[in-house]
């Protein structure tokens, strides 16, 4: 019983913040991103860049990428926070 919260804290930090905030960036973040991508395809705006002489993947992708890059350890944090803080009400 005394190394529950131990065991706690490394389950949370090791396995459940890494892929609660992967499964929230990959599903919510992935799904919008392909979908607004697909739409901009289908409007014609990924040829007119293209036609302007813009990289459409610099341009569109990369500050996406970027975007889920550095959310993805705030996530973390956050998760890992939340959970060890609601460990430790539920153990007081």
């Amino acid at each position: 019983v005394e190394y529950l919260p131990t065991f706690l804290a490394a389950a949370v930090l090791l396995e459940l913040a890494p892929v609660g905030a992967g499964l929230i960036v990959a599903a919510r973040t992935g799904a919008s991103l392909g979908a607004e991508l697909a739409a901009m395809r289908v409007s014609e705006q990924i040829d007119a860049l293209e036609l302007l002489g813009v990289s459409p993947v610099r341009k569109l992708v990369g500050p996406r990428v970027l975007a889920c890059v550095l959310a993805v350890p705030i996530l973390h944090v956050l998760i890992a926070a939340t959970a060890l803080g609601s460990g430790f009400v539920a153990e007081s």
